[in-house]
């Protein structure tokens, strides 16, 4: 009987070792294929007065630019500029609460999401922490988002859509 008892407890730290094996190996392995991360960003001029407010339940119709970047192939993380973008709004926490009748900016990551008002006051959705922009940030991120404007990179919306090809 103890020796049956040794034999199982083997088997059992063998099966667990190799499901722990495929589940770091075969699923995230060397060369499996990894899905593209797609972040957005939903933007309205920073300075631009709307009749109607502009709040998180709307910044996506109101928006005037939707960008999608799709991270570095391969790497499994949002695009450099995401990423740079992210860090720039988190730089100095606050206090003082998001304006929701004039979000401008509507930054979705795979795991969070952040909107950020006319006067730089930003949200970060899940943790309700909130943090604040300079205007020469604003300025900053509004001249970065709008250089994207009229873009696009085939091969890495070919990757994130499946070989899709472009329009002829």
């Amino acid at each position: 009987m103890p020796q049956t008892m040794r034999r199982l407890s083997w088997i059992s730290i063998t099966i667990t070792m190799c499901v722990g094996a495929i589940a770091t190996f075969g699923v995230l392995g060397v060369g499996a294929e990894r899905s593209p991360v797609i972040s957005r960003i939903y933007f309205l001029p920073f300075d631009v007065t709307t009749f109607v407010p502009v709040t998180r339940r709307n910044i996506e119709e109101a928006a005037t630019l939707e960008i999608n970047l799709v991270g570095p192939e391969g790497n499994g993380g949002p695009h450099p500029f995401v990423k740079s973008l992210r860090a720039m709004i988190k730089v100095r926490a606050s206090e003082a609460p998001l304006n929701d009748l004039a979000v401008r900016l509507k930054l979705v990551l795979e795991d969070e999401t952040y909107y950020v008002d006319a006067a730089g006051g930003v949200l970060e959705a899940s943790s309700k922490r909130t943090f604040r922009l300079l205007k020469t940030e604003l300025r900053h991120i509004e001249q970065s988002i709008e250089s994207f404007s009229g873009v696009v990179d085939m091969k890495a919306f070919s990757r994130a859509h499946g070989g899709l090809t472009t329009p002829k």
